[in-house]
């Protein structure tokens, strides 16, 4: 989608006017050759600094709309950090919670309408309520915020409706619809699902890089702001900072979790293992200009970004993390880095040191944005066949995107910035750059597409002898005869 888009408002003090990232009227051609919008970063790779004032923006939708007090159903999970983005019982004093309170109320009252939830198990992969209620004909449901690796497994069932034919009243052009994600979630032209500041949990979700501000002060390191505002935070800079502050700090040869200090701490292994692929703006499953998905994962520039990550890792600077680790460097004030994502700012700002936040690296400096993922884990919205007014259901879901984008991104943004100095103000312009560079791999939702493609990063760090040009010459034939079988569905 080739437009303008204006980006998120960000609170920089309570007693400041909201500002977000200026625009840029550029395009960015991927290796598979479609385009998008860049929002922040032209295709020199300069990117476009900080912040400029700007003011709320109003959606289109008619203002007299009286349904009369009708319940409007909606189908989440049924785990707390997972629902939370809809599903509030009160105003707590918690911001972001009182955010999503107060945009559901405005929403019910601006239409007369009342929001109910029903819960589902939240590894149940096959959203079995949903899709038995929707095969039975029953309308039992308006929208459903599901996981974003089941909306596959009912819209292939032909239980979703297409957004772009049946949700008169969502306008995707709209800055609360990012380019990055809608464009790349419409196989065939089709749009089952999206996401977008209808929900936080897609900022919640994103890579970033955390750094201990106070140990780069003591190595005599500068902190990478400048680089990032001057495109120049690439993966080169970045792999040289790491290898600079790794240390053997107690002498005995061996660099160790538990007694030494690494360049980078690696939350899990199922996280930037598999988020560094994207740095250059590559992904698994690409959209052509017809629509069709196209295998596009394997390029010089893909086995370049491999072979950089696994030196960096082969040099004992960085140490990856199990999914259970209690003794984490990061936490103990021996890594320069985390990566991790912006929802575990909130875990551990509360250290003893000072945490700045950065996007994650981008490739090179004719890279033209700071690539970050959606994880499947973000809430995707969807709508079910047998919902029967979906000209209702597209306006209640553009209220719902329009209203978060004007208070409830702007409420995550403070609540990300708060560190224990009260605020990162530093930080703020670089949470613009992250969600300008937000976009979708349609390989990581359609998880019955991809097969053993699917998480190969972690794959990789997990396995030994495996490259990635092994793994991909190993798996690409069965995804290749799996976007055949998906084109036959579809007529193509």
């Amino acid at each position: 989608m080739k437009i303008i888009k204006k980006v998120l408002l960000v609170l920089i003090t309570v007693l400041m006017i909201l500002t977000a990232a200026s625009c840029s009227n550029k395009n960015n051609t991927n290796t598979d050759g479609t385009t998008e919008n860049l929002n922040t970063a032209d295709t020199a790779g300069n990117e476009t600094a900080a912040v400029e004032t700007t003011t709320a923006v109003k959606d289109s939708l008619p203002d007299n709309i009286d349904y009369g007090g009708y319940n409007f159903r909606i189908y989440v999970r049924d785990r707390e950090l997972n629902n939370k983005d809809f599903y509030i019982e009160s105003e707590t004093g918690d911001v972001l919670n009182d955010a999503v309170y107060n945009r559901n109320k405005k929403v019910e009252e601006r239409f007369n309408v009342n929001f109910t939830f029903k819960f589902y198990p939240y590894d149940d992969w096959s959203v079995t309520d949903i899709a038995k209620s929707i095969k039975s004909g029953d309308d039992a449901f308006d929208m459903a915020a599901i996981h974003g690796a089941t909306v596959c497994v009912l819209s292939q069932a032909d239980l979703l409706v297409d957004w772009h034919e049946n949700m008169p009243y969502v306008d995707l052009t709209a800055p609360w619809w990012p380019d990055g994600i809608i464009n790349n979630l419409s196989p065939f032209g089709k749009l089952y699902g999206a996401t977008g500041d209808i929900s936080y949990t897609y900022l919640d979700y994103a890579g970033c890089m955390l750094f201990n501000k106070d140990l780069f002060k003591n190595l005599g390191i500068d902190y990478p702001y400048a680089d990032v505002a001057n495109g120049t935070w690439t993966m080169d800079k970045f792999i040289s900072i790491v290898k600079q502050g790794t240390s053997d700090l107690n002498g005995d040869g061996t660099i160790t979790p538990d007694a030494d200090r690494y360049g980078l701490d690696i939350y899990n292994a199922w996280a930037y293992p598999n988020d560094v692929f994207y740095c250059g703006g590559d992904r698994i499953i690409s959209m052509g200009d017809d629509g069709v998905p196209a295998l596009t994962m394997f390029s010089e520039r893909t086995v370049s970004i491999y072979d950089k990550f696994f030196d960096m890792m082969n040099s004992g600077a960085a140490h990856v993390n199990e999914l259970d680790a209690t003794d984490i460097p990061f936490k103990d004030g021996r890594s320069l880095f985390l990566s991790g994502t912006l929802d575990s700012i909130t875990e551990y700002r509360a250290l003893d040191f000072d945490l700045g936040i950065l996007p994650q690296p981008k490739y090179d400096e004719t890279t033209s944005k700071y690539y970050v993922e959606v994880n499947q884990n973000t809430s995707m919205i969807v709508v079910p066949v047998t919902a029967s007014d979906t000209q209702r259901t597209s306006m209640i879901v553009e209220a719902l995107a329009s209203e978060g984008y004007n208070t409830v991104i702007p409420s995550f943004y403070e609540i990300s910035l708060k560190t224990k100095q009260a605020r990162d103000d530093e930080s703020a312009a670089m949470l613009d750059y992250i969600r300008a560079g937000v976009t979708c791999d349609y390989g990581m939702f359609d998880v019955s597409l991809v097969g053993n493609l699917l998480n190969f990063g972690a794959q990789l760090v997990q396995s030994s002898g495996t490259s990635f040009t092994s793994m991909y010459d190993k798996n690409k034939d069965a995804v290749e005869n799996n976007i055949e079988k998906l084109k036959a569905k579809y007529g193509y």
